[in-house]
């Protein structure tokens, strides 16, 4: 089933920058998610885009399913998880050491931020 993509119409902003601005939508919201439709998906279009970090911040934030900013919606309940990681959780990321902002770390790779432990001290940038 194809559906049309009325984020062109309706969407942020920001989405149309995005390079998924004329897509079917039902590609990024696969009944089923797996590496390689993100992959697929990412490659294609999340690789090159212009505004993959607020397509990705949006989805964090409205906690939406399917292919987002370049991950999938596992990639991004890990990041919603509070705790003080030492490498970043993309998957496809995982860059070492990111940087601590305030009550937030932030991942200089591929601009990925999330919530740090508050019981746990913070290694500073």
């Amino acid at each position: 089933m194809v559906t049309e993509n009325i984020w062109a119409a309706t969407g942020p902003d920001w989405y149309r920058e995005a390079a998924c601005k004329n897509t079917n939508s039902d590609e990024f919201s696969p009944a089923v998610e797996t590496a390689a439709g993100l992959a697929k998906i990412k490659s294609a279009f999340c690789d090159i885009c212009p505004v993959r970090e607020r397509c990705l911040q949006f989805a964090i934030i409205h906690g939406d399913r399917g292919y987002w900013g370049g991950t999938s919606t596992a990639d991004r309940m890990a990041m919603r998880r509070t705790r003080t990681r030492a490498k970043c959780p993309i998957t496809s990321c995982r860059a070492p050491e990111p940087v601590v902002v305030g009550l937030y770390q932030v991942c200089l790779r591929c601009g990925a931020s999330w919530q740090a432990e508050r019981n746990e001290e913070a290694i500073p940038a």
